[in-house]
């Protein structure tokens, strides 16, 4: 990889096949030597109780959803699906601004 100039963006896009077959890339990728600046991440298959788990990467101001808010109230049953998280360097956290908010999305 070429060196990023300091005013470069740096943003991977990730699906994840569920969030504890995931973590372990976005471990490794927050402790390269190029570590992105926005992570956005597909398919956690997180329930909107767990969404805890993001916060727990503290070099990232994160928010996102879970796609199984109605399965969690219908009762859990077949397989887990969906879900968006974005992950935010912090440094960046007073320069971005959150435009659209939803009901179901939970900031951490």
């Amino acid at each position: 990889m070429a060196m990023a100039n300091a005013n470069d963006l740096f943003i991977v896009s990730y699906n994840m096949h569920g969030f504890n077959q995931g973590i372990e890339l976005i471990k490794d990728l927050l402790n390269s030597s190029q570590t992105p600046d926005i992570i956005m991440l597909q398919e956690h298959w997180l329930t909107p109780a767990n969404l805890f788990l993001f916060s727990k990467i503290t070099t990232r101001y994160a928010f996102g959803r879970s796609a199984m808010s109605d399965r969690v109230t219908e009762g859990l049953f077949g397989r887990p699906y969906g879900g968006t998280m974005v992950l935010v360097r912090n440094k960046l956290r007073e320069v971005t601004k959150c435009v659209f908010l939803l009901r179901k999305i939970c900031c951490c």
